[in-house]
């Protein structure tokens, strides 16, 4: 949950903004949890997270670093109320344990709060669309979370959403926190640079076995 919640922490603080300044950030001023907060804008934060593709690996650096800022501050303090006020959405249109608990508890944990769409009990039972639904939750609240079973869904939420929409998990397309949270886990387990803005020589993945079926 600890990339879950640097992920709020930055697309929260740095996709809405109008202000067209950009920050470009070095090895030595990556910016913490709390001045993620005050900035406005800054040019390494997706406006919407929905694939690995294209993301800047000084983004990718900050979410991994702040990552670890998280589970420290989790397990010393339970949390804190950095999001206090904020409103995430999860609208999950298949069944979930791991991600769903991780989203909302790492809102939880930083003050914020969460509502959960049902699909069982929602107007998409009755025929709303994807869009019509997104559109509703971007009044309620400042990020949407969407797991659905159609590969592009995530983008055609986020077309029509005014709010950050984050990829939960979209059928055969991507899951791109998984993907982050499989690279925290490897860096926190073996060490060393993942070919970041710190790397001198990446570290080499090799995948072997039935990617297709897992």
């Amino acid at each position: 949950e600890s990339v879950e919640a640097n992920i709020f922490l930055s697309i929260s603080s740095g996709s809405n903004s109008n202000n067209n300044k950009m920050a470009t950030f070095t090895n030595n001023n990556i910016p913490s949890p709390v001045s993620l907060r005050r900035l406005r804008t800054f040019d390494i934060v997706p406006q919407h997270l929905l694939s690995v593709r294209g993301l800047n690996m000084q983004f990718i650096d900050l979410v991994l670093t702040t990552a670890d800022e998280m589970k420290n501050l989790v397990h010393s303090k339970g949390g804190d109320d950095r999001l206090k006020h904020f409103v995430l959405a999860t609208a999950f249109y298949e069944p979930s344990t791991r991600t769903s608990c991780s989203f909302q508890a790492a809102m939880l944990r930083l003050g914020g709060s969460v509502i959960t769409l049902n699909e069982e009990q929602s107007s998409v039972k009755k025929g709303e669309s994807l869009e019509d639904t997104i559109q509703t939750l971007s009044c309620y609240c400042d990020a949407v979370v969407l797991r659905h079973p159609v590969k592009g869904s995530a983008a055609q939420a986020a077309h029509v959403s005014t709010k950050p929409v984050i990829n939960a998990g979209d059928g055969t397309g991507e899951h791109p926190t998984q993907a982050l949270l499989d690279l925290y886990t490897i860096k926190s387990e073996l060490g060393g640079a993942l070919g970041g803005v710190n790397a001198d020589s990446p570290m080499v993945i090799t995948l072997l076995g039935d990617l297709k079926n897992g």
